[in-house]
């Protein structure tokens, strides 16, 4: 996972690498970057492109995630309608993660807080994840479930989970 992850964060300078270019960027050998890239390229978020790889949108949601994955932030603090804190703060986006796949905050108020901006505030402007505050706020317009998310960290963290 971290040669992935390395690879993955190599691509945030260029939109398009050859496997060589990677791999002299990364200092890995080649064969760890091929694997690297078939993982993201059998996943989405990776597509080759004339001997060249770059990623998707899915892949460029993927990246900020992955370079914001282990910031901690000012705390955002789950409110009910009336304003009342819920005894769940959350500070990173591992934590993040926890509330939605454990159903740590009731989900209506958390899509209250995706619908009226506030969890996408605090995501763009303390964890620096606008792609991820958008994606949020689409997935509760389009009324889907956070399955896409949920899969996106998961790839992220691994086996560490």
């Amino acid at each position: 996972m971290r040669d992935l992850l390395r690879v993955l964060k190599a691509f945030g300078e260029r939109d398009k690498y050859s496997l060589w270019e990677l791999s002299l960027k990364t200092g890995l050998p080649l064969l760890a970057v091929k694997k690297a890239i078939e993982k993201l390229v059998e996943n989405g978020y990776a597509i080759s492109d004339k001997g060249f790889y770059k990623l998707t949108e899915r892949g460029k949601l993927l990246l900020e995630v992955a370079e914001n994955l282990d910031r901690r932030g000012e705390p955002y603090i789950f409110t009910t309608e009336t304003g009342n804190p819920v005894p769940l703060s959350v500070n990173s986006l591992i934590q993040l993660y926890a509330i939605i796949k454990y159903g740590l905050v009731d989900k209506e108020i958390f899509k209250d807080h995706v619908t009226k901006g506030f969890l996408g505030q605090w995501l763009k402007t303390v964890m620096k994840s606008p792609r991820l505050a958008e994606k949020f706020e689409k997935t509760v317009e389009k009324g889907e479930d956070f399955s896409f998310i949920l899969s996106l960290l998961e790839f992220l963290m691994g086996d560490s989970l």
